[in-house]
């Protein structure tokens, strides 16, 4: 896996450069929940669960293609990636028309579902830990620090088993009240409704060892289906958390053209495969021009 940083923030500057912006110099501290000391998990009876997008009407076409790529390449997860592409372009699959139902048409095909991978959670309890970590502001042009706050530590997400082998898991906001809950299996993939696998979990308290992560993004506006937004996966070669080491993880790079960009990483420890940090860089220009950085790092119990 290349480096994407040092790219990213050159072609930033680029932009701005000819678009003569200017860098805010605003903004805030991020953090996980408080004290994790004594964790108790909570009552699954009070917690309101939550489910990936739904594709509706064309969550059978999402279907059939997933089925015959990974028929064509059960092995083979670029493979399989690409025929979906190829089934999306297909005019005999998604005829062109009407264009919302041709771009939910695409979008589903193209989604996939997540890669098989072997059960990675043995434990009736993980919980990942901020254990530190940093929110910067960064000078568009240069890349230079112009502020840093530290990351409170506290707790990112519990995922605890439940009797029936699936896993209960909930992230907490940085003032430590649920964020959100779900349902996902022994593999870290999240469950819908029917209980089947419909996308990976971004971080996952053991590496899943995938060719890819697949999260699925909810729609900007009523009547159009999720898109799926795909992290790859290998050793990360950027020095994100800024230790010096390689590790292993999933990387997605955004923002090649247009008005803004970024970088998501997801990063595990070599040896033990626990979940190491999770990193952004987010830039923005025409209005008010901005580049954030930040990394929350982790430790498992």
């Amino acid at each position: 896996m290349t480096k994407v940083k040092g790219a990213f923030l050159g072609f930033l500057a680029l932009l701005l450069a000819a678009c003569g912006g200017q860098t805010p110099g605003s903004g805030g501290g991020t953090g996980g929940g408080g004290d994790n000391s004594g964790f108790n998990f909570p009552d699954p009876g009070t917690l309101q669960i939550s489910y990936p997008p739904s594709f509706g009407p064309y969550e059978s076409l999402r279907q059939n293609a997933h089925q015959y790529c990974i028929q064509q390449y059960p092995n083979d997860p670029q493979g399989y990636r690409y025929c979906l592409v190829q089934l999306a372009a297909d005019p005999a699959v998604c005829p062109s028309g009407d264009y919302t139902t041709f771009q939910n048409c695409t979008a589903a095909v193209m989604a996939g579902y997540p890669w098989p991978a072997q059960e990675v959670l043995t434990q009736p309890l993980y919980v990942v830990r901020v254990s530190g970590g940093f929110h910067r502001e960064l000078d568009p042009q240069t890349g230079q620090v112009i502020r840093e706050d530290p990351v409170a530590p506290g707790i990112y997400l519990a995922t605890q088993r439940q009797p029936d082998g699936r896993y209960l898991t909930v992230e907490y906001t940085k003032d430590g009240s649920v964020r959100v809950a779900y349902w996902m299996n022994a593999a870290c993939e999240i469950l819908d409704e029917s209980g089947k696998p419909t996308q990976d979990a971004l971080v996952c308290p053991v590496d899943p060892g995938k060719p890819h992560l697949m999260i699925l993004v909810p729609p900007p506006i009523q009547n159009l289906v999720p898109s799926a937004l795909l992290l790859q996966g290998g050793n990360l070669q950027d020095d994100f958390d800024e230790d010096g080491k390689t590790e292993p993880g999933y990387l997605k790079t955004t923002g090649s053209g247009g008005n803004s960009g970024g970088v998501l990483a997801v990063a595990y420890w070599p040896d033990s495969r626990q979940a190491k940090y999770i990193y952004t860089l987010f830039g923005q220009q025409g209005g008010a021009n901005f580049l954030t950085e930040d990394l929350l790092r982790f430790t498992l119990r």
